[in-house]
């Protein structure tokens, strides 16, 4: 299930991403993990974050997304993708 980005958020990327498009520049996105994936596990659960909310904005919008810690999501959460 994709994760719901603010409203906010969603207009700036929109103009974000449109902006970088229009200037002929290839445009991919990334986003700080919580504190909470990367510092503090006892606090870590499955709901979604920040970082995860942006992953999900940019795959429904034909953005590339990439993973800061693509390690640490792959050692640590279970995660391969980048």
């Amino acid at each position: 299930m994709a994760s719901r980005i603010a409203p906010l958020t969603d207009a700036y990327l929109q103009q974000l991403v449109l902006g970088v498009r229009q200037s002929g520049a290839e445009i991919v996105l990334m986003a700080v993990p919580a504190k909470e994936r990367t510092q503090f596990p006892e606090l870590r659960d499955d709901s979604p974050v920040f970082n995860d909310k942006v992953r999900d904005w940019a795959d429904t919008h034909d953005v590339r997304f990439r993973e800061a810690c693509p390690k640490l999501f792959a050692t640590q959460l279970g995660r391969t993708e980048c």
